[in-house]
This record gives structure tokens, C-alpha cells and sequence, in this order.
């Protein structure tokens, strides 16, 4: 079932014109991409509170990617271009063949909203679609089958609530 649905996004929903909008959404999971961008929104929208939300999405960052980057390496399991061959995976980007589970993409980008849902309900708000856009691009750009991004989702969502939660009993 992994391998099917990963073909029906990875194949089935190639367009020309959602190629550079699902790069797009890949890179900007990437950790200093993800904190500068909505480093700048929290900035933009409420100075004075920016130092202490741009610390929670820090913070929120760094803990995802020191739960799920670990993982990669104990479970070690193959990404699809190796599991699949080169002939059946549309690869956009960098080539990756191991340490597909979890994905750290997602992780980040879903702690990252699940933390600024609690600090600042409204970006939060604006960072899920943009979090679940992250998730379906990892399988559409041929990086991740969909129990890696599956993966990802719950290490982000429990660290994101668990540092926003974290966070609002420090602010108290």
C-alpha cells in the first residue's frame, strides 16, 4: 500500500506546474530556510513579542530534528529511489537513497506549527496547510514514501505540542 500510494503522488500527479510549487514546499522545510521565513512573519506581526515566538520556533525546530534525525539512523530503511529503481521514481532534487524514516522535513515543519499554534495561534494556523503542503511534497519530489512522512507528522506534532506546552508554563 506504501509503495502505491507513493506512486500514485510521485507519478500520478505530476504536472510541469506543480513541479517548481512542490520544490518549493520541500525546501522550505529545510531548518534555516523554515526559521527565517517565519522568523520574519512573527517579526512583522508582533514586534514585541518576537524574540519569545522566534524562541519557541527555534526551539520547536531544534527538538524535532534532534528526535527524528536519530531515527534515520537506527531505522535506516531505503527511500524510494533505491527501493523502487531509478526507472519507477521521479526524483526533483538531490538524489537519496537511505535513512528515509522518519521524515525530518516534515517533522520540522509540523513542530513547528503545532508549537506557534500554542505561542501564536494565528501563524500557527497559517503554518499547518503550509506544513501538510511540506508532507505531500516529500512523496511528489520522490524523497520520502508516505509511512516516512506519516512518521514525521507525529515526531513533529508531539514536539511541537510538547515544547509549545513546555514553553506556555515558562511564560507564566
Amino acid at each position: 500500500m506504501d509503495r502505491r500510494l507513493f506512486l500514485a503522488v510521485n507519478q500520478g500527479w505530476a504536472r510541469p506546474w506543480l513541479d517548481p510549487v512542490m520544490r518549493a514546499a520541500t525546501i522550505w522545510a529545510n531548518p534555516v530556510v523554515l526559521l527565517l521565513t517565519v522568523a520574519a512573519v512573527l517579526y512583522f506581526r508582533n514586534r514585541a513579542r518576537f524574540f519569545r515566538n522566534a524562541s519557541l520556533l527555534a526551539a520547536a525546530i531544534v527538538l524535532a530534528m534532534a528526535v527524528a534525525e536519530p531515527l534515520k539512523f537506527v531505522f535506516n530503511t531505503l527511500r524510494p529511489l533505491a527501493a523502487l529503481g531509478p526507472g519507477q521514481v521521479r526524483v526533483l532534487g538531490k538524489p537519496e537513497l537511505y535513512r528515509g524514516f522518519p521524515s525530518g522535513h516534515t517533522a520540522r515543519a509540523f513542530s513547528a506549527a503545532c508549537a506557534l499554534m500554542i505561542g501564536d495561534p494565528p501563524v500557527g494556523a497559517w503554518l499547518l496547510p503550509a506544513a501538510a503542503l511540506t508532507a505531500v511534497s516529500r512523496i511528489y519530489v520522490g524523497a520520502h514514501f508516505p509511512s516516512d512522512v506519516a512518521g514525521g507528522l507525529l515526531i513533529g506534532v508531539a514536539c511541537g505540542l510538547a515544547m509549545g506546552r513546555v514553553w506556555k508554563r515558562r511564560v507564566r
